[in-house]
């Protein structure tokens, strides 16, 4: 099955990082997080829809499109995966500020 997350662009990358930092899955696990992943990763057409544009100092910017939430649909297990982090986070009050908005969303 799959969950629908409401993203901005940040969100959506920010998404891309926690799953990216898992430490703790099981083999079906890793793969609805690599399924996901593909799901969330950049694209040449993704940066050029989004007018992303790389600074000097390594920081990426982009359009007003990013600003809007997009539906993206990921295995209900990555997005449990994804709960289940941000809970452990949460409670050691670890949700640095970037990651509350997205926490917020999920955890909700």
């Amino acid at each position: 099955m799959k969950v629908t997350l409401n993203l901005t662009l940040q969100e959506r990358f920010l998404c891309l990082g926690l799953l990216n930092s898992v430490k703790g899955a099981d083999m079906v696990e890793w793969g609805f997080i690599n399924e996901a992943q593909s799901i969330l990763e950049s694209s040449d057409a993704v940066q050029k829809e989004f007018g992303m544009k790389k600074a000097e100092n390594g920081a990426w910017t982009w359009n007003k499109k990013g600003m809007e939430d997009r539906p993206y649909e990921i295995p209900t297990e990555a997005a449990e995966v994804l709960k289940r982090d941000l809970q452990q986070k949460d409670q050691q009050k670890q949700i640095p500020k970037d990651l509350v908005t997205l926490a917020r969303k999920i955890l909700a």
